[in-house]
């Protein structure tokens, strides 16, 4: 008797020292912490999806073609979920699920008129969307287009399906049952809390490479198949618009006329970048526009200049004069240019940027405009130009289509020595590139019937250094400058530069997330906020999410104090502070310690969305903490006499630099290498920082060892 409870006694602690999160995926159709909101997979008001039932969905085949496209996505979702086929009903009368969008949906119609649904918390407000229990039938609701898309995806998130499935491959949880319960009156979700959110995709020569597996060929990058991706995962995170790639190696947007095709069908406004006037990509089209042009006219003289970015004499100056005063048609030339572009996209949802700026990214030096006065001049007659191209090409009054002014760089202090912007083009503020807002609207400003707009950046290539590898931007500070700006009026535009997209998908959903409801996302903690993405999206129990978060916002904290891509030799003191770069190295020994705990406790479906989302992120940090600190000691040491201990350092620096690449090749080929070439910090076309070579770190060995002596270092503190 006593063996037995022995052994009843042993296997009852056995099980309670397996992690719960373990237990937890192991009754998944029970336990399920990626279903949320109004879905269970246990019971509801409204049955979905069971053992005994195959939902349908009804759509009207009037409807936007982009919910069309996303209605399909959704039952594609459903099967993802729960490993059953969906239908599509012919009439809404046998339909388990009734999408539509009001005015496009004759049932919606129909139902509304009946007073069957309520839809007077969303009817003309921008984006806002209704889900409601109609005699047992799941009824989606959109007020405009991106209403009843945002709708659809909602109820697939609430479902298990991350916004991420696709592109961080975060795998949603299998349910053998789908239920619903609304509460009274549906659960409905009102206008954005700013008007345009979207992405800016920028030094993008990792996802330039990595995008050339979707083309059928292998052969061109940033092609149709890649900005479809795109497209959908904007309309999962629930934001609306984008600036395209942009780069010399990467083709025009425009340049493929499917590519803003298909944007305006799947719902997403397109824009361009602030050196971009009017959706023109200058690296990719000025050059052949330019040449089209000169051979149509012979005789109308343009005055050239050489461009360092695309090495080539161009008439990208708004002037009637060259340098000499001679007549030249460099006016007529640019309205030309710019007024081709507006008139093939004149029926497509887009924001235009106005203004003027270098080719690429360049300074804008006018050859007849030396003083800010002229440049002011200068600048708002070119602006004056470009409404009118609007107005005339698209045929509405200039006040009525979406326009953006953004003071960036040599702009700002021209728009700040008195520019005239008109009142109803929206004034996009900036960021210094690495998180810090520089200026905000003052009151007359906050007034504007264009209001206000923020181009944010989590990713940058520039001098002194640039953030494109690591992804670390701190979700706090985000959230700080975000709602201050918003509380100063930056609530019409919204955009983030993200790079190559990836690895910053925490930051990029954080963002959106601010962007589309602000007071919600106030009141949220970012250590709430990343614990229940944790749980949703790795199925993880509350103390396991909870100890995730806190790797994640200590991990994001600790970077944030010194980037990856900006170490350089002898920036930790070692010999104060308790030897700083040393406490350095432990903090990211034990978050990487933490993390892997947790990876490895997960299911093998959810360990790829876990390195893409938190793991691959600490581990490069950790390697280049290594690389640096370890070749800094080795130098030291030697210095020291230290002998034994220098080659141990060095060989600490050199095991970092080498993890580097180990690191980088297990994310390149995670999952059959879907993600080859996604992640690079060794590219020669924009790397880490200008004159910072990631892992470039040298340290010092010794080939013998001198005479045993006896050394003393004493700590001094700094104050």
């Amino acid at each position: 008797m006593k063996r037995i409870i022995s052994l009843i006694i042993a296997s009852a602690l056995l099980i309670l020292s397996i992690p719960a999160y373990a237990i937890e995926n192991t009754y998944s159709e029970t336990v399920n912490n990626t279903v949320s909101g109004y879905v269970s997979n246990i019971s509801g008001d409204i049955e979905i999806v069971s053992q005994s039932k195959t939902p349908s969905i009804y759509v009207d085949e009037n409807d936007y073609a982009g919910v069309l496209h996303a209605v399909e996505n959704l039952k594609d979702d459903i099967k993802t979920v729960t490993n059953v086929d969906v239908n599509g009903a012919s009439d809404f009368q046998s339909a388990d699920i009734i999408v539509g969008t009001i005015g496009k949906s004759a049932v919606i119609d129909e139902l509304i008129a009946n007073n069957e649904i309520n839809v007077s918390k969303i009817e003309n407000q921008w984006e806002a969307f209704t889900v409601q229990n109609v005699n047992g039938k799941l009824v989606i609701v959109g007020a405009d287009k991106r209403g009843t898309i945002y709708g659809i995806y909602d109820f697939s998130e609430k479902m298990g399906v991350s916004p991420w499935n696709w592109w961080a491959d975060v795998k949603p949880t299998h349910s053998d049952s789908i239920y619903v319960t609304l509460p009274n009156g549906g659960y409905t979700e009102g206008a954005s809390s700013v008007k345009y959110r979207g992405i800016f995709i920028n030094q993008e020569w990792n996802l330039y490479n990595w995008s050339k597996s979707l083309d059928k060929n292998g052969e061109t990058g940033m092609n149709t198949a890649t900005y479809e991706k795109i497209f959908d995962l904007l309309l999962r995170l629930k934001a609306n618009y984008m600036w395209p790639a942009m780069h010399e190696y990467s083709p025009a947007f425009n340049s493929n006329p499917e590519n803003a095709k298909k944007a305006d069908e799947y719902g997403i406004v397109m824009g361009s970048s602030h050196c971009e006037m009017l959706l023109r990509n200058n690296m990719g089209e000025l050059l052949d526009f330019q040449k089209k042009w000169i051979e149509e006219n012979p005789d109308k003289n343009l005055y050239m200049f050489k461009d360092g970015s695309l090495n080539a004499n161009v008439a990208y100056d708004y002037t009637d004069t060259d340098a000499d005063g001679n007549h030249v048609y460099n006016k007529e030339f640019i309205e030309d240019y710019w007024r081709e572009r507006v008139r093939a996209n004149k029926d497509y949802e887009s924001n235009f940027t106005i203004g003027m700026r270098g080719v690429h990214d360049g300074a804008w030096n006018p050859v007849n405009a030396k003083t800010d006065t002229e440049k002011v001049a200068l600048l708002e007659e070119i602006i004056q130009k470009q409404r009118e191209i609007l107005s005339e090409e698209i045929g509405k009054p200039a006040n009525e289509i979406p326009q953006t002014f953004i003071p960036y760089k040599e702009i700002l202090p021209l728009y700040n020595a008195g520019l005239n912007v008109p009142d109803d083009v929206t004034i996009m503020w900036t960021n210094d590139n690495y998180g810090h807002i520089r200026q905000t609207a003052n009151d007359a400003e906050r007034e504007r019937s264009g209001g206000g707009g923020i181009y944010y950046h989590v990713s940058y290539f520039g001098r002194p250094s640039s953030v494109i590898w690591n992804g670390g931007s701190q979700l706090g500070l985000i959230k700080e400058e975000m709602t201050k700006a918003y509380d100063s009026g930056a609530n019409t535009v919204w955009m983030l530069n993200v790079g190559p997209l990836k690895p910053f998908e925490n930051q990029t959903e954080y963002f959106l997330d601010l962007g589309r409801n602000i007071d919600s996302m106030r009141e949220t903690s970012v250590k709430d906020y990343v614990k229940d993405n944790a749980q949703r999206y790795f199925d993880l129990d509350d103390e396991t999410s909870e100890e995730y978060a806190d790797i994640q916002c200590k991990f994001l904290e600790t970077v944030n104090a010194r980037r990856p891509e900006f170490y350089q030799q002898g920036i930790f003191s070692l010999t104060s502070y308790g030897d700083e770069g040393q406490k350095t190295v432990d903090t990211y020994a034990d978050l990487l310690s933490r993390s892997e705990k947790i990876y490895n406790g997960l299911s093998d479906d959810k360990k790829a969305g876990f390195f893409e989302l938190q793991l691959y992120a600490i581990k490069s940090a950790n390697d280049v903490v290594n690389n640096y600190v370890g070749a800094d000691k080795a130098v030291l040491y030697k210095k020291q006499g230290r002998g034994a201990s220098v080659n141990k350092y060095a060989k600490q620096s050199v095991d970092g630099r080498n993890a580097i690449d180990t690191h980088t090749n297990e994310y390149n080929t995670l999952l059959d290498g879907k993600w080859n070439n996604i992640v690079n910090p060794f590219q020669k076309i924009e790397h880490g920082s200008w004159d910072i070579k990631i892992g470039g770190a040298v340290a010092d060995t010794v080939s013998e060892l001198g005479y045993t002596s006896l050394g003393v270092a004493a700590e001094i503190k700094m104050i």
